[in-house]
């Protein structure tokens, strides 16, 4: 067999080994997203509901202690 068809074949072979490397880096990647994403999005569902807004004038405060009354 000459050498250039050796070359050709080791390359093509390469270039095989090589796109499949890749594809399987592409899906660990993705799995690896939303399998954190998932489970991001079911500790935010168990999460407490937001608190309420209170407006005063021109401002809007969080009532982090829920008690509908603004606090000093």
């Amino acid at each position: 067999m000459p050498k250039g068809a050796v070359m050709k074949k080791f390359f093509k072979v390469s270039g095989y080994v090589l796109l499949a490397l890749l594809a399987l880096l592409i899906a660990g990647l993705g799995w690896f997203y939303f399998s954190r994403t998932g489970a991001e999005k079911r500790a935010a569902a168990k999460a407490t509901p937001p608190p309420p807004i209170l407006h005063a004038g021109n401002y809007a405060f969080r009532d982090l202690n829920k008690n509908g009354g603004l606090d000093p």
